[in-house]
């Protein structure tokens, strides 16, 4: 079965994007999107090498983003076979899950550079 998805959300409902893209998710089962309409997978390092960092920054962004996949018009942010992330804190805080919406990831500040 094709994975559904859904576009992020945010606290007040709104859609969240990185770097001026749309955030998706996968969801089940009301969602209408297709893997089809988030287009190509673009390369992640590419993506990154294309900001102006060090080495270092360029690694805590890759923490930052490892469960967020790079399409070409949009982030496809996916959990494990288990359903846990790797790293939440970066969708948590987009989407203003809890108190999350108050905790900004101190590698998000590289990207909006």
């Amino acid at each position: 079965m094709q994975p559904v998805l859904r576009k992020a959300k945010n606290g007040c409902g709104g859609d969240i994007q990185l770097c001026g893209m749309d955030v998706y998710h996968k969801f089940e089962p009301l969602s209408t999107t297709e893997m089809s309409e988030l287009g190509a997978p673009m390369d992640m390092d590419a993506f990154i090498c294309t900001r102006p960092l060090e080495p270092k920054d360029q690694q805590r962004v890759r923490d930052m983003l490892a469960d967020w996949h790079l399409y070409e018009h949009g982030w496809l942010v996916t959990t494990d076979e288990s359903g846990c992330f790797r790293n939440k804190h970066l969708f948590y805080f987009k989407c203003q899950m809890g108190n999350w919406g108050h905790n900004k990831p101190e590698a998000l500040h590289l990207l909006q550079q």
